[in-house]
Parts: C-alpha cells; structure tokens; sequence
C-alpha cells in the first residue's frame, strides 16, 4: 500500500492539513471582505491565522516534550478540524476570529509535532533528509509523490 511507512503516512497529513490552512484562510478573507469589512478590518482579520500559528510555535515545542508527538498532532488535527467545522456551521460575528485563531494555531503546532515525529519515526541518519524532501515539497506547494519518497528513504 503506498501510505505503509510511518514517514509517507506524517507527510500525506501535512499534506492534507496544510491543503485545508491555505484552502480556508483565504476562504474566510474572501468571505468578511464580502460583508462590507473595510480594507483595515479585512486586513486585521487576515493576519489572525498566521499570527496564531507564529505564537504556537514555542507551545509546540513544549507540548510535545510533555505529551509526544503524536498527542500533539491529534490536538493540532482537532483544532484544524474544529476550524473547519465551526467556519461551516457557524460563520457569523465574533466566531470568525475563533475558527481563523484556532486554523492558525493548529497547523503551528501540527507543524512542529510532525517534525518531531518523523525525526523519531526513521533512523537518525536519514532524518534530516526526509525532513527537508518534506518541507521543501510542503514549501513548494507540490502534491509528494510518496512513493518515490519512500524508495528515497530505504537508501
């Protein structure tokens, strides 16, 4: 099966979670520029997400010294999912500022516990390699193709 491998399995949910961050922020400045925001009000709303995830980034990493890795990833999954869910459902008023706070800081700390992850996950002398293939695939906003990322790892 092409997602066996404990690395190919991480990258294909940063895949996916990273797809719903760039799929929903703009979603959600495109949706309040639409009500009649002004351009200062719009703007503000659009630095909420990043400016959650530039301040998970520190907790990420305490998070994942206190609870592992993939405690935190299921957290950071949660609070992506929740985001999605509550955008859908709930989209008016105030809570606009919730579900873009918590799209934000779930992929800062999914980010930053995945890394981990993999880094546990595969053998030390090959962690770095693996890391960087999927960052940069991440970076690039290209689709891994986890197949050859996996034969890449076996060498």
């Amino acid at each position: 099966m092409l997602l066996t491998s404990t690395p190919a399995r991480l990258i294909a949910m940063t895949g996916l979670t990273n797809l719903a961050f760039w799929l929903l922020w703009p979603a959600a400045i495109v949706r309040v520029a639409g009500l009649g925001w002004g351009p200062a009000a719009t703007g503000l709303f659009g630095s909420i997400a990043p400016l959650a995830m530039f301040a998970a980034l520190p907790l990420a990493s305490r998070l994942v010294a206190i609870a592992g890795p993939r405690i935190v990833t299921s957290l950071a999954i949660s609070l992506l999912s929740a985001a999605a869910i509550g955008s859908a459902l709930l989209p008016g008023g105030a809570l606009k500022w919730l579900w873009t706070g918590l799209l934000g800081a779930g992929t800062g700390l999914r980010w930053i516990a995945e890394d981990f992850w993999i880094a546990d996950a595969v053998p030390p002398e090959r962690s770095g390699r693996i890391l960087s293939v999927g960052e940069t695939v991440v970076g690039l906003g290209l689709p891994p193709d986890l197949r050859w990322h996996r034969q890449r790892a076996a060498m």
